[in-house]
């Protein structure tokens, strides 16, 4: 698994319409963190196809792609989806998540 890391990190980056190197610090950097702060042994982090199809659609409508606009774009959505994730585990909030299991 992760020997395919690396092309697939370059391939979700351009699925994203990013430049490749954010595609490398974003299946790097999630390790390192997780490593010291994470509490599960098998969880896998790291950039996934529909969060790169999300991400190119939603910052498509508000800068052009290849611009420093998009990256700046892309920067912020990503800091505000780790912020209300933080915000949510420091509220204890996890519980919210039972209410979508499927029985």
């Amino acid at each position: 698994m992760t020997i395919m890391l690396i092309p697939q990190s370059l391939a979700y980056a351009l699925l994203a319409g990013l430049p490749t190197e954010a595609g490398l610090y974003a299946s790097i950097v999630p390790i390192f963190l997780y490593t010291i702060f994470g509490t599960s042994r098998v969880l896998a982090v790291g950039p996934v196809a529909v969060v790169s199809l999300m991400t190119a659609a939603t910052i498509g409508q508000a800068a052009e792609a290849g611009t420093a606009g998009y990256a700046v774009a892309a920067l912020t959505l990503a800091f505000l989806s780790g912020g209300m994730l933080l915000v949510m585990g420091v509220l204890r909030l996890g519980f919210l998540a039972n209410f979508c299991r499927i029985r």
